[in-house]
């Protein structure tokens, strides 16, 4: 691989493709990332064709970069393209390492029908979202952005696949945190759900309000949409096993479920929004 340090041609590659203005935000933002002063990266790249057709089939752009001056900030833009172009994803996954006990839930993100690339493994934060490509539904892009704030590093990768047979048109699907593979069906929504305590990743009151800070900015963007119910549930989750925390920290954690409540009419989610909030009562 090539070190590059300024913006080369190889960066357009993220805005080739036509037909995939669902992620523009995303394809944008990656590029204005790259060019930022300080920011060093090597890259990597592959493509597969049908050997008859000459029709793309696959694809892979990564793009390794370490940072001079890192600070948090510097993926902000990034942050709010994602927010933008994730509600046209169909799969949405959020990762962070910062509980003491993180166990790093890998991924393979695939580039053509057999290979893909390993995330979740060198770094310990990423976010990965994919979307059906506009002009074959047979096709899917899929974008990562992985960093590990401590050494300042990180990959940008875009990939080109087949869809998996599994995510069927017009169902989405979504994991947090701390999940594994069990789903758990809402209407019209799959919810990838986890078997383990959310107590065992939350051992540390900042990897417990990471993960509460997640989720209820989820549950914030759409109040009303058709998995508000998982959010609220996830919330709950959390606020039943709430030890990592001190008495200031469940005072501030139930004062932002009190704001959630005046969200939403939905019974459910109101059960669900008290009871979590008698649980932070409870237990100090």
């Amino acid at each position: 691989m090539k070190s590059v340090y300024y913006l080369v041609t190889a960066i357009a590659l993220f805005l080739l493709p036509l037909g995939v203005t669902a992620q523009e935000h995303i394809e944008n933002a990656f590029a204005d990332f790259l060019k930022q002063k300080g920011v060093t990266y090597s890259e990597s790249h592959a493509k597969d064709s049908d050997p008859v057709t000459h029709q793309k089939r696959g694809m892979m752009d990564a793009y390794t970069f370490k940072a001079e001056k890192w600070n948090s900030s510097m993926l902000d833009n990034i942050r709010a393209a994602i927010r933008k172009d994730s509600d046209r994803a169909y799969q949405e996954n959020w990762e962070t390492g910062c509980s003491e006990d993180y166990v790093a839930k890998q991924r393979n993100i695939l580039y053509n029908d057999r290979d893909g690339v390993r995330i979740g493994f060198e770094y310990p934060n990423y976010i990965q979202l994919c979307f059906a490509d506009g002009n074959d539904s047979n096709f899917r892009y899929a974008y990562v952005v992985e960093w590990d704030e401590e050494k300042g590093t990180g990959r940008l990768i875009k990939t080109y696949a087949p869809l998996p047979q599994r995510q069927k048109s017009g169902t989405r699907y979504f994991s947090f945190p701390d999940l594994s593979s069990d789903m758990i069906s809402i209407p019209d929504v799959s919810v990838v759900m986890t078997n383990e305590q959310t107590a065992k990743h939350a051992t540390s009151s900042a990897g417990w309000l990471t993960k509460f800070d997640i989720y209820r900015k989820k549950f914030q963007e759409n109040p009303k949409g058709i998995a508000a119910s998982a959010f609220a549930t996830k919330i709950y989750e959390l606020c039943k096993n709430c030890t990592a925390l001190n008495n200031t920290e469940r005072g501030m954690v139930a004062e932002q479920v009190e704001k959630l409540i005046s969200l939403t009419k939905d019974d459910m989610i109101l059960t669900l929004f008290n009871s979590a909030i008698e649980n932070l009562k409870e237990q100090k």
